[in-house]
């Protein structure tokens, strides 16, 4: 139980020890637990796969699709997004449009302030955060 706040809650690193690199993504992203409901956060350097160059520094749709695949449907995947010289509005839209293009169905809002946006995604329309950006 953390001290500052009280509550209950713990965080723990997927994989510690093991670097994301081109070789081992896709077993990377396999592993997660399942059987609690559960803030997952995801920290590339710099977010989701751009449409024309994609490097180990970007988390893909596919990656997030695989980890929303493995979490309870009351957790929720929060995944770091830096400043892309688009308005974080229109990037945001272009990123749930590209969430939205999955057979699953998702959640998704964004909270957004000077060069970063953490967006967040739920299977679960009950977790979805309805504030407008």
């Amino acid at each position: 139980m953390p001290l500052i706040t009280e509550s209950k809650y713990s965080v723990d690193l997927h994989k510690p020890n093991e670097y994301v690199s081109k070789k081992d993504r896709l077993l990377y992203f396999t592993g997660i637990a399942s059987n609690e409901n559960q803030l997952v956060f995801i920290d590339p350097d710099n977010g989701f796969e751009p449409e024309k160059l994609f490097n180990e520094k970007h988390v893909r749709y596919s990656e997030v699709f695989s980890t929303l695949d493995q979490i309870s449907s009351e957790s929720i995947v929060s995944v770091f997004q830096h400043f892309r010289r688009i308005k974080f509005t229109h990037d945001f839209i272009r990123i749930r449009q590209l969430l939205d293009n999955s057979s699953m169905a998702v959640y998704t809002t964004a909270i957004f302030w000077y060069q970063l946006m953490f967006v967040l995604i739920s299977k679960s329309e009950e977790k979805e955060v309805r504030e407008k950006i």
